[in-house]
């Protein structure tokens, strides 16, 4: 029988395993001292969820651990808002930012608010300041409701920012999504079955959404409910679709990275960068511009390519930011009828 120089170290208590933080490590010893070998050096019992192992070698130097790589179970996703919670958000008559939009907006509002089947916060002694709030149902392409994002407003319709944003189901059972087994998916997604063939508007808020169907409905308009929920996962809804993407003014870049991952499984993206080249401040968005101008803004369209030659020497003629806004048809109005000279312009900041 071989007699090895290191040896487990039967009888010392487990140490505290490098990789996993338990105490499950089986350390070695050194027969030729007696020494028990430091901690980097060991087997980790649990095989199958850490499976840590760095053996000595005959010189006492270092080798390279290893380590089981472990499949993470599958998230759960199949959780759904009871029907009876829904319907309670069903009654609009208290709803802040819904009688501001169709005051403002009329009957485009009202049907804008159907189809994304907003909710409406009950009166509640509990949460007296989220009565009348809005609820923005994620609804996936199963078409029911997953949880609601609670959001109050002011008659203005600005956001209560005091108050922040809170979710049905923590309000309900205080706890969070993975417990619950909650997958969230994009606001306005189950729009996406109804509308197969239309152009598909990517926003951040979900307001900007509500709002940007009122002006081109002839698009499906979908949010992701914050500038870090831009991800793969949320826009696999979108494979083979043609997509129109709307940073808010400072997240173009942000978004524009994160789109290159995104791209490849769509069928067509345009990046619209109007706020972007106009100068806006940070955090102004589509919707924001849709209502001030109160008009439908000029908006990437993917038409059938007819004269490929003759429309790719014209994308190159009107390729910057400036040019576009200035090749509009109202500017371009503007500028005939003041014979302005175009040779130094430059587009600044609102502010400036």
């Amino acid at each position: 029988m071989t007699d090895y120089r290191y040896q487990f170290a039967h009888g010392t208590p487990k140490r505290i395993c490098p990789n996993c933080g338990h105490k499950r490590l089986r350390t070695y010893v050194d027969t030729s001292t007696g020494e028990e070998m430091p901690t980097e050096f060991g087997v980790c019992d649990r095989i199958e969820s850490c499976g840590y192992f760095n053996a000595p070698k005959m010189d006492g130097t270092k080798s390279e651990p290893t380590q089981r790589i472990v499949t993470p179970a599958p998230k759960r996703t199949d959780w759904r808002c009871p029907q009876e919670i829904v319907a309670m958000t069903k009654n609009h008559a208290g709803n802040v930012f819904a009688h501001w939009l169709v005051g403002l907006l009329g009957s485009a509002a009202q049907e804008s608010l159907r189809a994304y089947r907003v909710g409406t916060y009950p009166p509640s002694e509990r949460m007296p300041h989220l009565s009348g709030a809005m609820v923005y149902w994620q609804i996936g392409a199963d078409g029911l409701e997953r949880s609601g994002k609670v959001i109050p407003y002011d008659s203005t319709g600005h956001r209560i920012k005091e108050h922040g944003a809170v979710w049905i189901h923590s309000i309900l059972y205080n706890k969070s999504m993975s417990e619950l087994g909650i997958g969230q998916v994009l606001f306005g997604e189950h729009l996406l079955g109804a509308y197969p063939d239309s152009v598909v508007g990517l926003v951040e808020a979900e307001k900007s959404a509500i709002i940007a169907r009122c002006f081109h409905p002839d698009m499906v308009w979908v949010s992701t409910g914050g500038s870090d929920s831009l991800t793969i996962e949320r826009c696999m809804c979108l494979a083979g679709r043609k997509v129109v993407v709307f940073p808010d003014a400072g997240n173009y870049e942000k978004w524009n990275e994160k789109m290159t991952d995104i791209e490849p499984m769509l069928s067509g993206m345009v990046m619209w960068d109007h706020l972007e080249a106009a100068g806006a401040p940070a955090g102004t968005d589509v919707a924001d511009l849709l209502i001030s101008t109160m008009s439908a803004v000029d908006i990437p369209r993917f038409d059938v390519v007819t004269e490929p030659e003759e429309v790719a020497k014209e994308e190159v003629v009107h390729s910057s930011p400036v040019d576009r806004i200035l090749h509009r048809s109202a500017v371009s109005l503007l500028v005939n009828e003041l014979r302005l000279d175009l040779s130094n312009v430059s587009v600044k900041p609102y502010d400036q």
